[in-house]
């Protein structure tokens, strides 16, 4: 079987070889998950009508939903452990330990911050290029309700994607610098949440996610962040919505906006403050984005078959 990585002519340069390896492997551990995701979701939801049908009932939409939501951690993840335990990593970060209490505020509330300005971009750019389109996670979140929200968003969510889009990916995306690891792995983490509602505050968190893991090498940092990221972003918005007392909800939900504000404010004074601090060790941005290196980055058979299943996905599978 010949080698895919010829037809780059990347074996032509051992290091711009190695680089490509490394990133593909990492990349093709990504795809296994979101495939072996997607497919088990489609698969479950189908038995699932197929069976109401027999009955002659509906499917309860929420069971689905909730069933659906466990194929990531009880099948996607388990597939993505397993290939990356055979194809480990070669460099990793050093494990630095959790961060301080002050850290993990500094840090919160500048990604409470980005998201929500991520988030107006997302709006933004959705309306102008399809106003007609809805914010599918929203709807996730209400026909899910607090309780599954609480399970799958905030708690079992954080686990899974910081184990695949930080620790795996970056583990691998380090052989070809800080900076890229960084730049890439927020990339991917935005594109894998397939729309555009979500891609910008969650590429934007994941450059801040992605940082703190390659400065750290623990993954419990970003995995306690994006807890708390979900817990008020997601969670404590619905809570708000099911309270029935209009003068409850409407002052609840003043006093929420008001922290909410008040974290962001926060986020951008820390952004100001510490922004300038923040450096990534390796090669120089000039040297890493070179026609070259971008080649073993971007043209290698796990980067391509990603590209190939996003394009896929998104206009055939889940239009």
């Amino acid at each position: 079987m010949p080698d895919l990585f010829s037809i780059f002519n990347l074996k032509e340069n051992k290091e711009l070889y190695d680089l490509g390896k490394a990133v593909s492997a990492g990349m093709i551990g990504v795809v296994i998950f979101l495939v072996a995701d997607a497919a088990a979701q489609l698969i479950l939801a189908g038995v699932i009508r197929l069976m109401a049908a027999q009955n002659g009932t509906e499917p309860d939409m929420e069971l689905v939903m909730t069933l659906a939501s466990c194929m990531q951690y009880f099948v996607a993840l388990p597939a993505a452990f397993i290939y990356f335990r055979l194809f480990p990593a070669v460099k990793k970060p050093y494990d630095d330990g959790l961060l301080e209490p002050v850290g993990f505020v500094v840090f919160f509330c500048m990604c409470m911050l980005l998201m929500y300005a991520g988030n107006f971009v997302g709006n933004t750019v959705m309306y102008f290029a399809d106003p007609q389109a809805e914010n599918e996670v929203s709807e996730y979140l209400l026909e899910s309700g607090p309780l599954s929200t609480f399970i799958f968003t905030v708690i079992a969510a954080p686990i899974a994607e910081e184990f695949i889009f930080r620790k795996m990916l970056i583990d691998h995306l380090l052989s070809a610098g800080e900076g890229t690891a960084v730049i890439i792995s927020a990339v991917i983490f935005g594109a894998a949440h397939g729309n555009l509602f979500q891609f910008f505050y969650a590429f934007l968190i994941g450059l801040i996610f992605a940082y703190i893991y390659i400065r750290t090498g623990n993954i419990f940092n970003t995995v306690i962040l994006h807890v708390l990221i979900n817990l008020v972003g997601g969670l404590l918005p619905l809570l708000i919505y099911t309270i029935d007392n209009d003068v409850i909800a409407e002052t609840t939900y003043e006093a929420y906006a008001f922290i909410v504000l008040s974290f962001c404010v926060g986020g951008l004074v820390c952004l100001i403050r510490y922004g300038a601090h923040f450096r990534l060790r390796g090669r120089e941005l000039k040297e890493m984005w070179s026609g070259e290196w971008l080649r073993g980055v971007l043209l290698n058979p796990g980067m391509l078959i990603f590209l190939v299943w996003t394009v896929f996905s998104e206009l055939i599978l889940y239009s």
